[in-house]
């Protein structure tokens, strides 16, 4: 079973700490209603709840949590996500929250995510005073959960500064690894954009395998190949993502790409296709139409800062699997 939670939020600043209170607050209900489970790790955000300003740079505290899927009984997976502030402004007028991912097979008790482990900046900003932001009354918290995948998107689209930063928390992906179909719960891969602030330089999606006991692969990249039509015999076309590492080929249903433009509606739920016979419903993630410096036209044309497929840049979209 595919649990979904979607929380559609009033974009906004982190200037003061209770605003950094309620975006942590928003993040941990968004993943306890999809069943993840937080940890009994000492040392993890409490309550910050006050009107005292927040500061560039300044980590507000972690959140220790567990997958709680259908092999966590044989190998549990965990994540940590530090919640930071960062400017986006030369005077840091203008504060926002940032996420930072650690991954790995277990913790010390104290906070730390111990074997196999790997940490991510999940978003970056640009500092520039040259625009004030403006705030989406649609701003997105997204979990999704399957039996062995994870999805995380954390405050996206929650607006943008001109051309300079397009306001998100960053996002996350979690898969346990498949051979020939069957799940391999000791492996898996995490998916994550590079820390990009803007459209400008949007790259693919990168992935690194942890396998547990065995350390952490080199980072890989160029996820997807868009399929080449959009529809066949009337059924919406999509193409796996490609988690290949090595000799180890691998592609997953649980993420896929497919043909959509910035005219596309965003944020809707697809059925497509990855066989020609059989549909599945995914929800459509809209991904950088550009990798030049441009202000989004309106809040419906923000997007992921990362790209579906370098080699077609503006034409595609992710999909994140809701139901089979």
């Amino acid at each position: 079973m595919i649990k979904l939670e979607q929380d559609i939020h009033q974009g906004h600043l982190i200037n003061q700490m209770y605003q950094a209170h309620d975006w942590i607050v928003r993040t941990h209900n968004n993943l306890i209603a999809i069943g993840c489970i937080q940890t009994q790790d000492t040392g993890q955000y409490v309550n910050s709840s006050s009107s005292d300003n927040t500061y560039s740079g300044t980590p507000i505290g972690y959140r220790v949590y567990e997958l709680n899927d259908a092999y966590s009984a044989v190998t549990p997976v965990y994540f940590r996500l530090d919640f930071q502030i960062m400017s986006g402004s030369s005077g840091a007028a203008y504060r926002f929250g940032r996420l930072t991912v650690t991954v790995g097979f277990s913790t010390d008790g104290a906070g730390n995510i111990t074997n196999s482990n790997i940490t991510k900046i999940l978003k970056g900003f640009a500092t520039n005073s040259s625009g004030a932001p403006v705030f989406n009354p649609n701003a997105r918290t997204i979990s999704v959960k399957g039996d062995e995948f994870f999805f995380h998107g954390n405050e996206l689209v929650a607006g943008f500064q001109a051309q300079y930063n397009i306001y998100d928390c960053g996002l996350f992906i979690i898969l346990r690894s498949k051979l020939n179909g069957v799940v391999q719960p000791n492996t898996v891969t995490l998916i994550y954009p590079l820390p990009n602030a803007s459209f400008l330089n949007s790259a693919s999606l990168r992935y690194t395998r942890l396998t547990k006991g065995s350390g952490v692969s080199s980072e890989n990249l160029n996820l997807f190949r868009l399929p080449r039509i959009r529809n066949n015999q009337g059924l919406l076309v999509a193409s796996e993502a490609d988690i290949s590492e090595s000799a180890l080929l691998e592609t997953t249903d649980r993420l896929i790409s497919f043909r959509a433009t910035s005219d596309d509606t965003p944020w809707v739920f697809h059925k497509l296709s990855v066989d020609d016979l059989t549909e599945k419903t995914y929800l459509h993630i809209p991904m950088s139409p550009t990798t030049s410096s441009a202000t989004p036209a309106s809040f419906e044309k923000l997007s992921i800062c990362a790209l579906t497929d370098a080699a077609e840049i503006g034409v595609g979209a992710i999909g994140i699997l809701v139901d089979e």
